[in-house]
């Protein structure tokens, strides 16, 4: 069974063409580019049942035995004058029960992650799932495009012998159901970030006599940013912690912090900080002591 599974998908599409022309013969196939309006991907899907291709050439009893079994090919292209990342990790195929199914999962070989403007990638999936005659299966893409990730789902009706393809499905983020918030968020990879700043003493409010030595204490860390919080050491030899209200975005950002100085004693903090690229400037407390930050993410 695994064999027939893994056949080479040269010889396979060969077989798809050729069982497509055949008169008479019942075959469950669809293929369409779709553009999603608004989206910078476009999809060409093709699908092709193994226990009906086998049945159109002549071994009707291998339909029963491998009706389950497909082979899809993508074929995504980029649309627009910047190149896309693929997640494909976070990329699923869709089942009529609305059950998801990552790529990474039913791919041949993970295709190249990067598109660049005006080129396309191809993807290979076999796949063991029920789908009958009327369902709907879609494809759902998650892609990061300048610096943020975007993602749509694409869905179809298949039919037998004549491909019956419903308007797609536009979906400009996974739905929100509390199985999909919890089992199939887009992941950011994370990020390397060094900042350096400065702890304001002196504009604090002190009696002449008691003015500290210095107005101005230097103040940097290092570590690396997720999605929606950072983990990393600062340079008062302890460890630091912050986590923001939303997802890191370009603009404002709040957010909180804690961690040490000295390895064993506390702080917190909170702040609001501006991101434009690799670029952050942020302005917070660090207890009492005003602080601003330069920190890039690489």
């Amino acid at each position: 069974m695994n064999m027939l599974i893994r056949m080479r998908f040269a010889t396979l599409w060969s077989l798809f063409v050729l069982v497509s022309f055949a008169e008479g013969n019942d075959i469950l196939w669809m293929s369409l580019p779709v553009q999603i309006p608004n989206t910078s991907v476009t999809l060409d899907a093709q699908i092709i049942n193994m226990g009906d291709a086998l049945a159109a050439i002549g071994r009707p009893g291998a339909r029963s035995f491998m009706e389950n079994f497909w082979l899809i090919k993508l074929k995504i292209s980029n649309s627009v004058s910047h190149e896309l990342i693929m997640s494909w990790s976070d990329s699923a195929v869709v089942l009529p029960s609305g059950r998801l199914i990552r790529l990474t999962s039913l791919l041949e070989t993970i295709p190249a992650t990067v598109i660049p403007p005006g080129t396309f990638v191809e993807a290979e999936l076999s796949l063991n799932a029920a789908i009958r005659s009327g369902e709907t299966v879609g494809v759902l893409l998650v892609w990061l495009e300048s610096g943020q990730y975007k993602s749509a789902q694409w869905r179809w009706r298949l039919v037998r012998r004549h491909p019956s393809i419903s308007q797609p499905e536009e979906t400009p983020r996974p739905k929100e159901t509390s199985r999909l918030k919890e089992t199939f968020q887009p992941k950011k990879p994370s990020k390397t970030g060094v900042g350096i700043g400065a702890l304001w003493l002196g504009v604090l409010p002190v009696p002449p006599e008691e003015e500290p030595p210095f107005s101005i204490i230097p103040w940097g860390f290092f570590g690396w940013f997720t999605n929606n919080s950072f983990t990393g050491f600062n340079l008062l030899l302890g460890i630091s912690y912050r986590g923001y209200f939303s997802d890191i975005h370009p603009g404002l950002n709040l957010y909180w912090g804690a961690g040490t100085i000295a390895f064993f004693f506390p702080y917190v903090e909170a702040g609001i900080a501006f991101q434009s690229g690799g670029i952050i400037v942020e302005a917070g407390l660090f207890w009492i002591i005003p602080y601003t930050n330069l920190v890039i993410q690489f």
